[in-house]
């Protein structure tokens, strides 16, 4: 009987294969493409509005294009890490090299981020960034915040 060899990563012997990654990408990937659309959504609505941020505008824009930059790296990431742990057979292990180290750069990606997402709730939750907007929807969300 044939059995799969472990994941080697961070010199530990994993409970899980190289193979068995194929699906949770898949899954992952679905979730990242709808985060990409809703996310580049929100940035064609408010780019231009936060022209009229000033000093605050810096952060949410930096927030709107890292947002957009590291879900398009972590797609691009995964569809490679599906591609490269969908080959051979379980013997061949030689053809799923890469996968540790596709790995090891997908949670390194995640320290950026992380610090995505909490300048993302520091802008959207704490009122850390005031933006004064004559654009109804932007005053219609910062309304109803006070209004809560």
């Amino acid at each position: 009987m044939l059995v799969m060899p472990a994941l080697r990563l961070f010199g530990r012997k994993w409970l899980a294969a190289s193979d068995d990654l194929v699906f949770p990408c898949v899954f992952e990937i679905c979730f990242r493409i709808v985060w990409l659309g809703l996310i580049s959504c929100v940035t064609s609505t408010y780019w231009n509005v936060t022209e009229e941020c000033g000093e605050d505008a810096l952060p949410v824009r930096i927030y709107l294009v890292g947002t957009i930059v590291l879900i398009s790296v972590n797609i691009v990431l995964l569809v490679i890490l599906v591609n490269r742990s969908a080959q051979g057979s379980i013997t061949e292990v030689h053809k799923r090299r890469l996968v540790a180290p596709l790995l090891v750069i997908k949670i390194l990606l995640i320290i950026p981020e992380t610090g995505m997402n909490v300048l993302g709730t520091m802008w959207a939750f704490c009122g850390t960034f005031e933006c004064k907007s004559n654009d109804k929807v932007s005053r219609t969300v910062i309304e109803g915040r006070y209004l809560r």
